[in-house]
């Protein structure tokens, strides 16, 4: 696994990579990262292309509803295929 911790309109963001296809989006709660969005993204070569996918990711997903779900302890997991 590899990740990257990023900050993304003003919240702090950590991007989970399998190193094949699988990606997660975190953010902290309670001092620990909480999922609260993933997805899958096949024929990635790179580090650096597995990160464009996820920035592109970041742009379609709404970051502020979905971090005040995962700040209020509910995570809700969804698949987006790409």
């Amino acid at each position: 696994m590899k990740h990257w911790e990023i900050e993304h309109a003003g919240e702090l963001i950590r991007i989970e990579w399998n190193n094949a296809a699988r990606f997660n989006l975190q953010t902290p709660v309670g001092g620990r990262w909480v999922d609260y969005h993933c997805f899958t993204c096949y024929g990635i070569d790179s580090d650096q292309e597995a990160l464009e996918h996820a920035f592109e990711v970041l742009g379609v997903v709404d970051t502020s509803t979905a971090l005040a779900d995962a700040n209020g302890e509910y995570c809700a997991r969804m698949g987006h295929d790409m």
